[in-house]
């Protein structure tokens, strides 16, 4: 799941338990890294001083960074051979298109808060904040 995560091959509806599992993953790889005794909280000699090491072990899982979405990128291709973005810039409101710049059309978007940028081609790339979003955007 992390790799396709990482190559970019995760859908929508993938996307949305990502985050858990990965802090799920996290969590028992911090565990077995314990037990394996590959990372040991200092101080502790003896089992009677189990309270100080649980609390080393939960300084240790405070000072690890957790992972967290804080973006969407989602691709589509509009069934279309070839798309005017001349003239769909002169139509709509809130967009950007300087082909010598840039060779798609920018879209920003308030509600949801997003960014669609259209090529000639037919493909759209959408960047929201959460998959919801997404959703709601692609529809507009």
């Amino acid at each position: 799941m992390k790799l396709k995560a990482l190559m970019g091959g995760l859908s929508l509806n993938e996307l949305d338990g990502f985050e858990e599992e990965l802090e799920e993953e996290l969590e028992t790889e911090i565990d077995e890294l314990l037990q394996k005794g590959e990372i040991k909280p200092t101080g502790v000699k003896e089992e009677s001083d189990s309270k100080q090491a649980e609390s080393k072990e939960d300084e240790i899982e405070k000072n690890v960074v957790k992972p967290r979405i804080k973006g969407v990128m989602s691709r589509m291709n509009l069934a279309v051979e070839q798309i005017d973005l001349l003239s769909l810039t002169q139509k709509m409101r809130n967009t950007e298109y300087n082909p010598k710049r840039y060779p798609g059309l920018i879209l920003r978007s308030r509600q949801p808060r997003s960014v669609a940028s259209i090529f000639a081609s037919g493909k759209v790339t959408l960047q929201t904040r959460t998959t919801g979003e997404a959703k709601q955007a692609a529809r507009k």
